[in-house]
C-alpha cells in the first residue's frame, strides 16, 4: 500500500515519524512530506524506513520574522488574559501563524509540478494533520481513494464538531478554500464539506486521560504511540551529572513543556513562583528544560536546553 503521511511542527513530526514506521514495517510503502514552513526545527530531520521516502517542500515564508513568531507565541503561551482579551485583542502569534499556514499552502497548490508528482505517485491512502485544511484540500485534489485526519493532540473541537459531535468552535477554512478554487477548479468544495468526509480520524490522546466528551467508532485514539517500544530503543546511558543527581534524590520530576513553547519565556512571577514551590521539596530533584540562564534555582533545581526525557523517565 502506497501511503502519504503530511505534518508540519516538531510535535506532529514525532507522531507522524512513529506512525510512519509502524507502517513501513509492516510492508506498506510510506511518503513522508515534509512542509517546511518554520525555520526553528530546521536541525530536526526525518528517517525513512528501506522503501519509503521524505520529500521536503519548502515553503517558508519572505515576509515573516520566525524568531519574533516564536517568542509571540512563547509570550502568548504564558499570558494572563481572558478569553474575551484574546478575542478583542488578537494575538501576534495567531495573526501571522494565519499568514504563514495561507501563505504555504498557496506555494503547495500552485506549484503544478509538485501537484502532479503526488498525483502520479498514486497513494492509497493520505494523513492528513490537524493543523490545517489544505491537506484536506490536497488529497481531494489529487483524487486520493482514501484519506485519514491525524491529530498530534488530543481531539479538537473544530474536528469534533465536523464529525456532527457537539461542543463545535469557530475555525476558518475558507481562506484554504479559495486557494483551491483560485489554483485548482473555481468550483472546488468547501473544504468544511470534505473534512467532514473523513473516514477515520487518528488522535494521539488517550481515554483515560482526555476530557469526557462524545466519540463516534471512526475516532481512533493512537495515544502513545510515538514512544517506541522498550525493545527496539537503545538508550543511552545517563551522564554523570544526571546520575548523581538522581542518587541523592527520593523523588524525581521532569518539567517541560515541550518543544512548541520556550519556558524562558514565562513572566517572572511564573518563574518565582515555580522555583519557590519546588524549593519546598527538598527531597525531590527537578530537571527543567529552560533556555536561558536568567533564573535563581534552588539546590534541587537542576535546567539545561535539553533534557534526556526518555531516559529520565
Amino acid at each position: 500500500m502506497h501511503i502519504k503521511l503530511e505534518f508540519l511542527f516538531l510535535g506532529f513530526q514525532q507522531v507522524s515519524q512513529r506512525v510512519g514506521d509502524i507502517l513501513s514495517d509492516a510492508g506498506h510503502t510510506v511518503i513522508f512530506i515534509n512542509m517546511e514552513m518554520f525555520k526553528f526545527n530546521e536541525n530536526v530531520k526525518l528517517t525513512s524506513r528501506p522503501g519509503s521516502q521524505v520529500w521536503n517542500a519548502d515553503v517558508k515564508s519572505d515576509e515573516i520574522d520566525y524568531e519574533k513568531l516564536w517568542n509571540d507565541y512563547s509570550d502568548s503561551a504564558f499570558s494572563d488574559e481572558s478569553i474575551y482579551e484574546m478575542i478583542l485583542k488578537p494575538e501576534p502569534f495567531m495573526q501571522n501563524m494565519t499568514f504563514v499556514l495561507k501563505q504555504a499552502c498557496a506555494r503547495i497548490v500552485s506549484s503544478k509540478e509538485f501537484m502532479k508528482q503526488l498525483k502520479d505517485a498514486k497513494f492509497d491512502v493520505i494523513f492528513a494533520h490537524m493543523v490545517d485544511f489544505c491537506p484536506i484540500g490536497i488529497q481531494y485534489a489529487i483524487k486520493a481513494p482514501a484519506w485519514i485526519w491525524i491529530s498530534a493532540s488530543p481531539l479538537l473541537d473544530h474536528m469534533a464538531s465536523l464529525m456532527g459531535l457537539s461542543l463545535p468552535a469557530s475555525y476558518a477554512a475558507h481562506d484554504a478554500t479559495e486557494i483551491f478554487r483560485h489554483f485548482i477548479d473555481p468550483k472546488f468544495p468547501d473544504l468544511f464539506d470534505i473534512a467532514k468526509t473523513a473516514p477515520l480520524i487518528f488522535v494521539n490522546s488517550n481515554e483515560l486521560y482526555d476530557l469526557p466528551r462524545p466519540t463516534l467508532h471512526k475516532i481512533i485514539n493512537i495515544g502513545g504511540i510515538q514512544k517506541p517500544s522498550a525493545e527496539a530503543t537503545e538508550l543511552k546511558p545517563l551522564s554523570a551529572i544526571y546520575k548523581a543527581k538522581i542518587k541523592n534524590a527520593k523523588n524525581v520530576v521532569i518539567f517541560t513543556f515541550g518543544s512548541i513553547t520556550n519556558a524562558s519565556r514565562m513572566p517572572k512571577t511564573w518563574k518565582n513562583a515555580f522555583m519557590n514551590a519546588f524549593e519546598k521539596f527538598n527531597d525531590t530533584q527537578f530537571f527543567i528544560r529552560y533556555d536561558g540562564n536568567d533564573m535563581k534555582t534552588p539546590k534541587n533545581v537542576y535546567l539545561n536546553k535539553w533534557l534526556p526525557q526518555v531516559q529520565l523517565l
